[in-house]
């Protein structure tokens, strides 16, 4: 019986240690997934330029607000490694987006890296010798402080029985607060939404909201937003195209356009 106890138990721990063993590997490869790494000046003005356009690209300044003030990377936000709140300010930002990291030189934004790497941040590049650096390159800094809309998501159907449920995200791009000046929507139909006019964004705040769309009789149908903001305008136009299958199912497409 002592001999079956401990095969018993040996097992036991075996399978607890292969459970824990893979637990650590999986671990492993999900931090393995994300991107960290450190870029001269040149290569991060590469980046900048490569992500004009994308909304999920974030410049993170982490000198004084004084420095930011002083000059800055076009469109850079800045969160202050000298907070005493700064380790809670950088769990704030959203994760999935991609991080261009300076402060002045490279020893304050290396403290920073690590941290951004231990919340999980799922890429962050490292400015090598900070903004300093990126001024003895000769490239530009400015001291305009500014917000910039743009669309995150082109749309996304949530459900499309009796009605169309449509997520739509937009975001603050750079710096300044976002505030919206007016928001229209226009359909053939009915449509309902729950956008918040009085909201205000942050740079690098992500806002969804919904628009709940009934749809008609005609096989292609649109909702057309308009927005107007101090960090510019944009018209987004959600075309709604039917399918077979008694018109209760639909593929969702969005299309923006920027307005100057």
């Amino acid at each position: 019986m002592k001999i079956k106890s401990i095969v018993i138990t040996v097992f036991q721990f075996l399978v607890i240690g292969l459970l824990f063993t893979q637990g650590s590997f999986a671990g492993n490869r999900e931090f393995a997934d994300n991107i960290y790494k450190r870029i001269t000046a040149i290569q991060s003005d590469s980046l900048i330029k490569a992500n004009e356009k994308n909304p999920n690209f974030v410049i993170l300044d982490v000198r004084t607000p004084g420095e930011w003030n002083n000059y800055h990377i076009s469109g850079s936000i800045n969160r202050s490694t000298g907070l005493t709140d700064f380790t809670e300010q950088l769990n704030l930002l959203p994760k999935h987006k991609i991080f261009l990291l300076h402060c002045q030189s490279g020893s304050r934004s290396a403290g920073a890296f690590a941290k951004m790497q231990n919340q999980g941040f799922s890429e962050v590049c490292e400015m090598i010798g900070g903004i300093s650096s990126w001024r003895n390159a000769g490239l530009p800094t400015t001291t305009i402080a500014e917000p910039k809309l743009m669309l995150v998501s082109n749309g996304e159907l949530i459900k499309g029985d009796i009605s169309d449920t449509v997520k739509v995200i937009v975001t603050n791009r750079a710096n300044g607060i976002l505030k919206f000046n007016a928001v229209s929507f226009s359909d053939m139909h009915q449509i309902d939404n729950n956008f918040n006019k009085e909201i205000e964004l942050e740079g690098a705040q992500d806002y969804m909201f919904f628009i709940i769309h009934s749809p008609g009789f005609s096989a292609d149908e649109s909702t057309k937003i308009s927005f107007e903001s101090n960090g510019g305008n944009v018209d987004l136009n959600i075309e709604f195209k039917k399918r077979h299958h008694f018109g209760n199912w639909r593929k969702t497409i969005c299309r923006i356009n920027f307005i100057s």
